[in-house]
């Protein structure tokens, strides 16, 4: 096994195995030997697809440690098409080395729910290695954002990147208007009947119809209401779900509410016919370019919708 700092300098979207490799499918799990001819420690790293970022990350992490022969094992490697069936068969060869204890070092796991891994003890929780390794600078990480991805109270994968998404709201609109948002503490009822109460004073309708949100299908809304009320449906410990309950039937009816009584569309709306919008922000110009593409006076709004990784 690697040095224990040596994962947390590759910053992947990715976890380590426990079990040291023996082998297996040639581009996704097959490692061979763990030294080269020159003496350096063999590390893999599996992939679903290679890219530039990880081009460029080998070369890097190998100049800073020379002592260690990166090899990268991508299942599609560049340039190359997928196959009808490649991402499923990439998934299916992973959960293979992973279960098995086989394959590489570290795994790209963008797609696939560790949780049973973990149950089975099968990956490293790197808890220790930030608390007691010496080599590392947390006031170089976002804490925050590596204690977001912890399963069970453990860290066992790291994200290549993040972002989040923000919720921003007409501030001219919402000024101008007598409601008032305690946006710290409303839920997703609250702002189906604050934003119809800001609709309705705004007195516009034909063509320049007001709504809360627009281009936003039905099924995505349901998907952002369940994974804010995500822990009230399932039970990931005993693996159940509760989506013939009584509070999720009532959220679906919520749901049909809010578009019945055109809170919100799934039709696209002119700019100015909408009354809030959710943004992605994943770098420092995105705090300035997306709010004003869409509002004179964007107001940033703590969101109904919880504000969630994307890895």
């Amino acid at each position: 096994m690697i040095k224990r700092s040596i994962f947390v300098l590759l910053m992947g979207a990715l976890i380590m195995t426990t079990a040291c490799n023996s082998g297996g499918n040639e581009k996704v799990e097959g490692k061979g030997e763990t030294t080269t001819e020159e003496g350096k420690t063999i590390l893999t790293l599996s992939l679903a697809e290679s890219s530039a970022f990880y081009t460029a990350l080998e070369k890097k992490f190998e100049a800073k440690y020379p002592d260690i022969d990166l090899q990268i094992k991508a299942y599609k490697e560049v340039g190359n098409e997928w196959g009808e069936n490649g991402y499923v068969e990439y998934k299916k060869t992973t959960n293979t080395a992973l279960l098995s204890g086989k394959g590489a070092d570290i795994f790209d796991v963008s797609a696939f729910s560790i949780n049973d891994y973990v149950s089975k003890k099968l990956l490293v929780n790197m808890n220790d290695i930030f608390e007691h390794d010496k080599t590392l600078n947390k006031s170089d990480l976002e804490m925050n954002v590596l204690d977001a991805m912890k399963v069970n109270d453990g860290l066992y994968f790291i994200p290549t990147g993040f972002a989040f998404r923000a919720f921003i709201g007409d501030g001219n609109m919402i000024k101008n208007s007598n409601v008032k948002i305690d946006d710290k503490k409303w839920n997703w009822k609250e702002f189906g009947e604050l934003s119809k109460e800001i609709i309705q004073q705004a007195g516009k309708d034909g063509k320049n119809k007001l709504y809360a949100l627009t281009d936003y299908p039905a099924e995505m809304t349901l998907q952002e209401m369940a994974i804010d009320n995500y822990n009230l449906f399932v039970d990931s410990e005993a693996k159940q779900a509760k989506f013939d309950s009584p509070d999720f039937v009532e959220l679906l009816e919520q749901v049909k509410k809010m578009y019945k009584e055109q809170v919100l569309t799934a039709e696209p709306a002119e700019i100015g016919n909408q009354l809030f919008n959710s943004i992605v922000i994943g770098s420092p110009t995105d705090f300035i370019d997306g709010p004003y593409s869409y509002f004179e006076n964007p107001v940033y709004i703590q969101s109904h919708m919880q504000v969630r990784l994307v890895v």
